[in-house]
């Protein structure tokens, strides 16, 4: 059976953490902690568009409605209990060793660590992608531009969760305000949404059920990954639960409603890639709103 850890083991478990909360005063409250979960989790509808390539606008919709029922909910509801019941600077890395031994905690640290390499990757080159659509970049200096995020994401991290709080504020606003734009400049889209033509399921239902649940499930996980620095946030007892319940809905609305806009009436999903937001944002609000997504 596993392990159920008593008030004194949970107390012994993040014995270096416990003092060096009690010591900061700086930590993170509400707004801080919806802001760095949104850009975690989502940081916009950016990453859908090969969904739609694969699998096509309707079932596309359809996962965003379903995905965050089945899966998110329950995860991020799970995360908010196990970070209650331990509040402690290592998060999900606790709850495991706790739960299976010292074994299953190192495995996943090790695994996290993997998997977290190839992930961050893809946000340097994601970023890079949708710049050269403003800029004429060519491939050096899209790899200049990606190491450099790099460099300046690490050097905002080790300022430590305060800065990072702060920071995800602005970023935050700056992500939401183009694809608020789209879909409040598109909603005559949205009161006269038109099916995409594009069938629900395709020559192959099941390939693009698959490559669709890939992507659409990358873009609605990591609800448990700001349980590492719950000793850092305000009253994480109840502050993570109330950020969770802000941030889902935030989360969904928007993949939902600017991807309603841009495949509303859609004839066909074969040229959505990277950057197909900028050029719906082009098509719907002209060169600022596209240039702005």
């Amino acid at each position: 059976m596993p392990h159920v850890p008593t008030e004194n083991t949970r107390s012994q478990a993040p014995s270096s953490a416990a003092p060096l909360a009690h010591r900061s005063p700086r930590k993170l409250g509400l707004i801080p902690l919806v802001c760095v979960m949104y850009l975690v989790v989502s940081g916009g509808a950016y990453g859908l568009e090969d969904a739609v390539r694969m699998a096509g606008p309707r079932l596309t919709l359809m996962l965003c409605l379903i995905v965050p029922l089945t899966l998110s909910l329950p995860t991020a509801l799970m995360a908010a209990e196990l970070t209650a019941l331990m509040p402690v600077e290592g998060g999900f890395y606790f709850w495991v060793k706790e739960a299976l031994g010292p074994f299953a905690g190192f495995a996943e640290a090790y695994l996290t660590i993997l998997y977290t390499a190839v992930d961050m990757a893809i946000y340097p080159v994601l970023f890079a992608g949708y710049l050269s659509f403003i800029l004429p970049l060519g491939p050096t200096a899209q790899i200049a531009i990606g190491i450099a995020l790099v460099w300046l994401a690490g050097g905002l991290n080790f300022l430590g969760v305060r800065p990072v709080g702060m920071a995800s504020i602005v970023l935050a606003a700056i992500l939401v305000s183009p694809f608020a734009a789209l879909v409040i400049v598109g909603l005559p889209r949205l009161t006269h949404f038109a099916m995409p033509t594009p069938p629900l399921f395709g020559a192959d239902p099941w390939g693009a059920m698959a490559a669709g649940l890939t992507v659409v499930i990358w873009n609605f996980s990591g609800w448990e990954n700001l349980s590492v620095v719950s000793a850092e946030i305000e009253n994480p007892r109840r502050t993570y639960l109330r950020a969770i319940l802000i941030a889902l809905p935030i989360i969904v609305a928007g993949y939902v409603l600017p991807l309603a806009v841009s495949v509303s009436g859609a004839v066909t999903a074969a040229d959505w890639g990277t950057g197909s937001f900028s050029r719906v944002g082009y098509a719907v609000g002209g060169p600022a709103l596209g240039g702005a997504l």
